[in-house]
Order: structure tokens, then sequence, then C-alpha cells
């Protein structure tokens, strides 16, 4: 799959995005079986992971104050983004199935195995 990453000034307010304990949460009321839980779980990792290693690739230093998911729909089901939101300055890291063009900032993409 596709992942888009990019990053923005820093945004104070993210209505909609969940904390990861919300998201865990709304995994196990959406999938009832624990094999389905456990696979949504893995490719959570797997962004998370990836989008750590391009994060840095666009500046982020590694520190962090939030981290948050948001849900995107998708033909047939949703998919999930993640953003860190830097200790220092507050600069936004997104990750997406999504390109958003903010102006003034750099994106990336490739894709990632095990998100299909």
């Amino acid at each position: 799959m596709e992942i888009y990453f990019t990053q923005t000034p820093p945004i104070d307010f993210w209505p909609g995005a969940l904390d990861f304990s919300s998201l865990v949460t709304s995994i196990r009321d959406t999938f009832h079986s624990k094999k389905d839980v456990a696979d949504c779980l893995v490719k959570i990792h797997i962004l998370e992971r990836e989008a750590r290693i391009a994060f840095k690739s666009l500046g982020w230093e590694g520190d962090y104050r939030d981290e948050f998911y948001f849900g995107i729909p998708a033909e047939g089901t949703f998919q999930i983004g993640y953003i860190i939101k830097q200790s220092n300055n507050g600069t936004c890291f997104i990750a997406s199935p999504i390109r958003f063009n903010f102006p003034s900032s750099d994106t990336i993409s490739y894709n990632v195995k095990g998100l299909t």
C-alpha cells in the first residue's frame, strides 16, 4: 500500500484523532475475531515503524509529546493514518494512505509491505 509521509507546522487540535488505547478499543469493537484484531494491530505496528523511519528523513528528531491515529474511509473498509507531534517545536509528522498537499511541506511516499 502506498503511504505518504509529510510534516506540518504545529497543529494543536486533532478532532477525531485517537490515542493508542482508544484505537485498540475501537478495533476490538469493530472486529469480533481475535485473529482480525491481531492482524489489524500488526498492520498498525508496521505503519508506526515505517513512519518513524520516513519521519526522520523529513527532519523528525526522534522525540514526541503526542501521537495519534486517524481513520480514513476506503471502499468497503477503512485505513489508518498516524501522527507524531515533535516535543521541542511542535512540528507534526503525518503518515497517511492519502496525500495531503500542504504547500510548505515536503512529502515522500513509498509502498509499505504488509499494509494491504
